[in-house]
């Protein structure tokens, strides 16, 4: 294989969907809530009570007396402050860069001799 070689491939043909039965035009229609989104809202609301309610005021009484005696557990805290706050913005840095032909001959040029000593050396 030449280095400098790259050999093209024509895409696949665009095939539709299945559609299960259904009419065109995929999805809800707008508009239409999540049925998961909103059962688990429905859900939340019998355990926590709708906001207004005194469940819900005696609910949120004590989450903020659990968080300020700091006997909340720490993942719902900093569930809690991801609602509030939102979520921090975490980037990475990458330098350089890898083609799938620079991995695909890397992988053609091990030879098996060669495998075992490059196990060897992850572990």
């Amino acid at each position: 294989m030449a280095d400098s070689v790259c050999e093209t491939y024509s895409s696949a043909p665009v095939v539709p969907r299945a559609t299960w039965g259904r009419a065109a035009g995929y999805g809800r229609v707008k508009g239409t809530p999540n049925k998961i989104t909103a059962r688990q809202r429905e859900v939340a609301a019998m355990v926590l009570g709708e906001p207004g309610t005194p469940e819900f005021a005696e609910f949120v009484a004590a989450e903020r007396k659990a968080a300020l005696e700091q006997s909340m557990a720490p993942a719902i805290k900093s569930l809690w402050m991801h609602y509030l706050l939102g979520v921090p913005k975490v980037s990475v840095d990458v330098e350089g860069s890898v083609t799938i032909e620079k991995i695909v001959r890397e992988v053609i040029d091990v030879l098996p001799s060669q495998q075992e000593e490059r196990r060897e050396a992850l572990h």
